[in-house]
Order: C-alpha cells, then structure tokens, then sequence
C-alpha cells in the first residue's frame, strides 16, 4: 500500500473516532444512544481486530518467506518486525486492561453502594415470598366466588367479601364489566370515585393487571396497586368464553411494599444502565486501543520498510563496488541521516575509483620500472655468471643470499645453497683461513678485510692462490648484509714466481758477477807477476788475498741473504711483552750507532701483550731500523713507536732520512730491489714476509718534516 492510501486510512480512522466520541458525549446520556453506539462500535472492533490480524500475519508470512528464500536484509527486518510487535502490543493490552477495570470500579460505586444493593435485593425477594404466601390465601376466594355469582347475588358476594376482610371484586366476560361489588366497609368516596368514572377498567386499572398474563395462565401473583389495595386476578374458562374476576384486599404493608418495589425496579434500571456504559467503555477503549496498535504497527512497518528499502539500496551498492563497479552513485531521499550514509557513501566509491585510477597508473608505472629493473637483474646475472671472480653476499645473520658459478669453482664445493649459513657451507679444514677472515670480519664491526689465502682443493692434490676481500653491504642506516670477493689468482701467482725467480736469477747473477770480476782480475793480475817473475810477487798475492777474501764474503752474506728469504719458517707464536722487546732491540743499537738515538715510544696506558715470534719480530725491527740508519746522513733520532687501537697494534719505525721518491714506494718489497750499493734488496722482502705470516700488514708512508715512516698493523689474536 503506498502512502496515499496509508493517509486516507489514517483520516478516515481519525474521523470515525472523532464522531464517535462527540456522539458519546452528546447522546450518550440516553440508553438508546447508548445502545446504538454500542451496536456500530461492536462490528467496528471486529473489523479492526481481523485487518490488525491480517496486518500482523501478513508481515510474519513475509517474514517466514523471505527467511526461508535469504531475501537480502531478512535478519534486519526480522529483528525490527519482532521488536515493532511487543513494543506495540504489550502496552495497548497492558493500558486497555487497566483502563477497563478502572472504570468498573468506578462505574460500580458511582451507581449504588453494593451493601445498599445488598438489601434492596434482600428486601425484594422477601416481599415477593410473602406475596406469594397471600396469593395462596387469595387463590381459593376466586372459585367461591365465582359460585356465588351464579347461584346468589351481590349480597351473598358482599357478605363473602366482609367474612374475608376483602375490598371489592369485579367480573369481566370477553374483556367487559359484568358485575362489581364492594365491601360493606369500603370507603364512601372510593365508592363515588368509582361509579363515577368513565369506564370500567379506571379504579382497577385491568389492562396494567391483564399485562404479562398468558392466554392459559389460571392466576398471577397478586399485584400492588395504588391506595393500598392488594389486587389478585383469577382467570376461569365457562365453554369457550374466559371469564376474568378480580378482588382486592387492603393491607398495611402495601406502601412498604411498593416502596421496595420501585426501589429494586431503579436498582435493576441502574444495574442496567450500568452494563450498557460499561459495554459502551469497553467499546470506545477496545476500539482505541485498536486503532493505537494498528496505527503503531503500521508506523512501524512502514519504517521498517522505508528503512530497508535503504538499506537493500546500500546492499545492492556495496555488491556493486565489491564486484568492481566504482561509478555506482546511489540516491535514498529519506530526509534522515540515511542521507548523509548515502553522501559518505557516494563519496567513498568516488574516492575508490580515484585512488584505482592512481593506482593502476602508478601499476602501469611500476611495470615499466620493473621490466627495466628486470632487464638490469638480467644484465647483472649475466655478468655475474661471465665474471671470472666470485662473488657472495650473506644477510646480516650470516646466511648466503646470492652467489656465481666462479665462487662455487673457486671454493671447489659441489653447491651453494641459498638461506644457509656461510660457516656451514664452507669446510671448517679446507676454508679455515676464510673462515679466520669472516670472523675477523665479524669481530671488527663488519670492517673491510682483504687477504691473499691459499686454498686446497677437495682432494688436497693442489693450492690455489685466492685475493679475498669482505666488504659491508650498507647504507647510513642500515646494514643489509655483506659482500665476498673471490679472485682467483693462482696463475697469476705462479706467473709472478716464475718472473719473480727469473729475476732473482738474474739479480744473483749480477751480484755474484759482481764479486767474479775482481776476483778474476787478481788472480790474473797474480798469474802475470807469476809469469813475469816479479819481484812484488808477494805483495801482489797478499793484495788479491785481501780482494778475494772481500768479495768471497761478500758472496757468503748474499747466500746467507737468499738462504734465509727462501728457507724462512713458520712463526711459532707465543704471548709477548712488545714495550720490553722494542726496549731490548732499541738498547742493542747504542754502541752501533753513535751519531743516532734508537728512542722507543711506548704507550703509558700499561703493557700490550700479543701471540707473535718474538724472534721474527725482532728480525724485523732490525731490518727496519738498520734501513733508517743507512738513509739517516745526519746525526739525529730513529723512534720506534707502539700503539695499541682496539684489537690492532701499530708498530711505526720513523726515521729523519733522505725518504723515499714516491715512484720506488711499490718497489721496495721486491726481492733484491735495493738503492744501495751494498744492499741485498731481500731485507724489505723478508720483513714483508714475516708481518704476512702474522696476518698483518706493511706500509710505507712520508714523515714530516723529512724522512719515512715504516709503519705495521698486527692484529691482537
């Protein structure tokens, strides 16, 4: 039903109450009035109970049926129907129930006190029992006198009616006076007034006696009657005509009697009337309440249907947009704040499909950038896989994230597995020197660390050189990882040796020529004066003597010098005191070189103690110190200077020399390059040696303002 039929219902309810209640309070006071309210507001109740009836069943069948098809929303409108009922119908009952027996409570002391009412009854049925034990008396005087009338006359009747203390009697045959007679001792003026009225029936009064009386019926109780009289009638059938005699007798208690008689009479019209307006209150509240829970229940229906009528539309718009639709707009008109939903809403789908535009644009942008980024990982894979040096990257937990063929033929392991930790892919034998260097790695703070290792094969058949250097993978915040490079250098190495051998070759060549030629030049200088028989014979093999005895040493040191650079051993490392090694070795070289001070500079925090060879420690600050003598040409200070910096050691020999040119720095560890005359070129090369063994390093920086600093880091193990 839309809602201009649900107005005009509305109106029409609205104005039959209205008429209702003005007729009740105009014409209500009447009983027909009464009555006829009573008769329009019964149908009306009945109506409004089965249209309420068919209201309510009609909703709880939809209800069932959308229920059992899963209409969208039947849980909603399920709850709002079954709240919209109770809500509705447990007041209407609750007040019509009070409200009906308010008013019979008032309606009932209003009329009469029922203790009043109490007696008016009593009183009533006990003049009707004694009425009753007259009318036995009075029953036998109708036959007596009947006879009398047939066989006497008035006179006989007369004396009757004397002996019986009766008033009076009349006959009538078919409904006309036939006789009357009176008593000797009834009133003079009652006997005037009586003849004298117009007709027959005026004293008695025999059509208000002959009410009520049944065409069959003998007698009736006898009947109050005015001025006392107490009135019986007997009815007696001669052939087919009915003869009707009626007697009187006054008595006392008549007055009494018709004082509790009109008394009951207003007690029954009361009682009467008081049923009537307690139907018509009944009426007039039922009808009410009715139209109270019929208009609430259709409110409510009307409600819930509006609402969700809105809320399917919201429903339907959201499966829309969940499906992909994002131009959906939706538009409810409800005047609530069901519109303002339906603006957030229409809002939100437009906010959607904007941030999907953006979206699918930043997606299109994001595709391009991947596909360059994939053709770079590409090109990066490639590479990895063409490079000759291994590459491998560990998170920061240690475990291998990415690696190439070569790091895999480099480390000589049939694979590498990605998501393992570096420490259980490598041989804990075969890979201990890298391990050293990862740890080493670790230790410092994910510091760069490079070293030149040798590393076996998986069958121990042969040593491959391999230039590794750990590096951090990080930027200013975070640390992702680190990074391994692995260079296979083993042919470079081998060819470094063979050019390296060839040169030592050719430099012991040139330094034992050297010597050669002297001794050559006495011993032919030696054969001439031989020869020649000269005199300073002698004196000529006393001078080649002292030649070849020179250069024989000097052909012995240079032996002695290549022995120990070829033959050096391993260092066997014990804990060390270094501040009372460099005092002893600086104290060695007081008388050796008077012109210079050896100065140790140590540091004043306490002792520095490492695991070192001692002895090829001090090999090394020999070598050093006497390389700074020899380019010391003025008299001045060589300091040797210890520092402890964390888990380091720096070892610094500083000297006030001539220096070195800058295009000889790379050139002074190599074997038997020298600048001196006299010099081997192997010392540098052995001190090198030795600091690699320790797994330290050596370099050669200026000093200022003249001079060279020799500097070593070894690390504290």
């Amino acid at each position: 039903m839309d809602r201009r039929w649900l107005n005009l219902l509305f109106t029409f309810l609205l104005l039959m109450i209205a008429v209702l209640f003005w007729h009740l309070f105009v014409y209500a006071k009447t009983t027909a009035a009464a009555s006829l309210i009573i008769n329009i507001l019964k149908p009306l109740n009945i109506l409004l109970f089965l249209v309420l009836f068919f209201v309510i069943s009609r909703n709880l069948v939809k209800l069932y049926l959308g229920r059992k098809s899963r209409t969208t929303g039947f849980r909603l409108r399920t709850k709002l129907i079954l709240s919209i009922l109770p809500l509705t119908l447990a007041p209407g009952l609750i007040i019509f129930f009070l409200a009906t027996r308010f008013l019979d409570d008032i309606l009932v002391n209003l009329v009469i006190d029922t203790n009043v009412g109490k007696i008016i009854n009593n009183s009533e049925a006990l003049s009707r029992e004694y009425l009753a034990e007259i009318q036995k008396l009075h029953l036998k005087h109708g036959p007596k006198i009947l006879q009398l009338h047939r066989e006497g006359g008035e006179r006989d009747i007369r004396t009757y009616l004397d002996d019986f203390s009766l008033q009076g009697a009349e006959l009538y045959r078919d409904g006309s006076l036939e006789s009357r007679v009176f008593a000797s001792d009834f009133p003079p003026d009652l006997q005037i007034r009586a003849e004298e009225t117009a007709g027959p029936d005026r004293f008695f009064d025999i059509e208000h006696i002959d009410a009520g009386l049944d065409e069959n019926e003998q007698r009736q109780e006898p009947a109050l009657y005015r001025d006392g009289l107490l009135i019986t009638r007997f009815r007696h059938v001669e052939g087919n005509r009915a003869v009707h005699l009626v007697y009187s007798k006054q008595t006392p208690f008549t007055a009494r009697f018709l004082y509790i008689r009109d008394s009951y009479a207003f007690l029954r019209h009361s009682q009467k009337e008081t049923d009537e307006v307690r139907g018509l209150n009944n009426s007039i509240l039922l009808v009410t309440t009715m139209v109270v829970i019929f208009l609430g229940i259709w409110i409510g229906m009307a409600f819930s249907k509006n609402f969700m009528s809105a809320f399917n539309v919201l429903i339907s718009a959201a499966e829309k947009v969940s499906s992909g639709n994002l131009d959906t707009q939706i538009t409810l008109q409800t005047g609530d704040e069901l519109d303002n939903v339906a603006g957030a809403f229409n809002s939100m789908t437009r906010t959607l499909k904007r941030n999907r535009e953006e979206l699918q644009q930043k997606t299109t942008d994001l595709e391009a950038i991947n596909a360059e980024l994939h053709g770079h990982i590409q090109y990066s894979q490639t590479i990895l896989e063409k490079s000759s040096a291994g590459l491998m990257s560990t998170d920061e937990h240690g475990k291998v994230q990415t690696f190439n063929p070569a790091a895999c033929d480099i480390l000589d392991v049939a694979q590498l597995v990605e998501g393992t930790l570096l420490s259980e892919v490598l041989d804990d034998k075969r890979h201990r020197a890298l391990l050293d260097r990862w740890h080493e790695h670790q230790n410092k703070a994910f510091a760069t660390v490079t070293a030149q290792l040798e590393i076996p094969d998986r069958h121990h058949l042969k040593h491959n050189t391999v230039s590794v250097t750990i590096v951090a993978l990080k930027n200013e915040k975070t640390r992702y990882g680190s990074l391994l490079v692995l260079e296979d250098l083993t042919q470079l190495v081998n060819a470094q040796k063979v050019a390296a051998w060839r040169e030592v070759a050719k430099r012991i060549a040139h330094e034992i020529k050297n010597p050669l030629t002297p001794i050559q030049l006495s011993i032919q200088r030696i054969q001439r004066k031989a020869e020649q028989d000269k005199p300073d014979l002698k004196k000529a093999i006393a001078s080649a003597y002292e030649t070849i005895m020179s250069e024989t040493n000097l052909l012995k040191d240079l032996v002695n010098e290549f022995s120990t650079f070829a033959k050096l051993p391993s260092p066997v490392k014990k804990d060390t005191r270094l501040e009372e090694l460099i005092r002893s070795v600086c104290e060695t070289y007081d008388p050796v070189y008077p012109d210079l001070n050896v100065v140790p500079d140590l540091p004043g925090d306490g002792p520095v103690e490492m695991r070192c060879d001692a002895a090829q420690i001090r090999q090394v600050l020999n070598n050093l110190i006497q390389n700074a003598a020899q380019a010391s040409r003025e008299p001045g200070d060589i300091r040797v200077c210890l520092r402890r910096n964390g888990r380091t050691v720096t070892l610094s020999v500083i000297d006030q020399g001539v220096g070195v040119p800058a295009h000889d720095k790379d050139k002074l560890f190599i074997p038997y390059f020298s600048k001196s005359p006299k010099g081997t070129g192997l010392g540098l090369a052995i001190v090198k040696r030795i600091v690699e063994d320790h797994d330290g390093s050596i370099r050669i920086e200026d000093n200022q303002p003249r001079g060279t600093r020799m500097i070593i880091d070894l690390p504290v193990v």
